[in-house]
């Protein structure tokens, strides 16, 4: 069995699997799905979560340009901006890599090195799977062993170890490498991830309590929860997360949200995230790239 077979097998094959145990959960629960009700409220929460989840969107289409600028390569805002945007829609697409060529290809064609380009876009989720971790230490289950994988995330984004892993993978391949890829050590760009995780993690929680009110004791654990299940979802090697986020977030909310909620709130969040990616690629295409901001 080739590499590429195996990959297809344990992607798809984990794909089904998950939507298969979701498929059950759905039945199993009906019930409480059926309970769920569209009130005037809980348009009122979604709106707030949609326009949250733009703002998001157009808030890490910056950060994006920040890496590049971390890589040695500043670029204008309003241009990371729109070719953040505009790509970003395309990984929905079979594949899930076509945002990321997108924007390599973009970058190329400014003049950024093609090194320096696909280095920015590997580490774009390697920056966002920190900041979910960072909410995924807020939950009950494992902190320890959480705040460990973030330790090594933070370390490995080093600019000492980040080029030396750069250099040493290249060296692999038989390519040259920089010298010096990252100049300093990225803490802009890690607050930026930690305020777009924030607005998620805000999104999500306008979505629960547009179904039922949450006490204030439950943030805690309904975040922890959020990231956790949005963690495990971006290294899973199933397009999007999709079945893979829904069934971590039963297995970590269960103790705190009916199993039924959870499915209604995880597919109302499916559906605002992906309205809030066309709308923000929908604005990319009205705003001309080449001019500062």
């Amino acid at each position: 069995m080739t590499a590429k077979l195996l990959n297809f097998t344990v992607r798809w094959g984990l794909l089904g699997a998950t939507l298969l145990f979701l498929g059950k959960t759905l039945v199993t629960n009906w019930h409480q799905v059926r309970q769920l009700h569209f009130h005037s409220e809980t348009w009122i929460h979604a709106g707030v979560a949609l326009t949250i989840a733009v703002s998001a969107q157009l808030w890490w289409a910056q950060v994006w340009g920040w890496i590049l600028k971390v890589l040695k390569y500043p670029v204008p805002k309003r241009w990371s901006i729109v070719v953040f945007l505009k790509n970003s829609i395309r990984k929905y697409l079979p594949g899930n890599v076509w945002d990321m060529y997108g924007r390599v290809r973009a970058a190329q064609q400014r003049g950024i090195a093609l090194e320096s380009a696909t280095l920015s876009v590997i580490l774009e989720p390697i920056f966002v799977i920190a900041g979910a971790l960072s909410l995924a230490v807020l939950g009950d289950s494992s902190p320890g062993l959480k705040a460990l994988i973030l330790g090594l995330i933070l370390l490995a984004i080093h600019p000492n170890v980040l080029n030396w892993i750069w250099k040493w993978g290249s060296q692999l391949r038989g390519k040259n490498s920089s010298s010096v890829l990252m100049q300093y050590y990225p803490v802009q760009v890690l607050m930026g991830a930690g305020l777009f995780v924030g607005l998620r993690s805000l999104t999500f929680l306008l979505v629960v309590s547009a179904f039922t009110p949450l006490d204030q004791s439950t943030y805690r654990p309904v975040v922890g929860g959020f990231g956790l299940a949005w963690f495990i979802g971006l290294i899973s090697p199933v397009p999007s997360g999709l079945g893979v986020f829904e069934v971590t977030a039963l297995n970590a909310l269960d103790d705190f949200l009916a199993p039924g909620l959870v499915l209604g709130a995880v597919a109302l969040y499916r559906v605002i995230v992906i309205v809030a990616d066309l709308i923000a690629a929908t604005l990319a295409y009205l705003i001309n790239e080449g001019q500062e901001v």
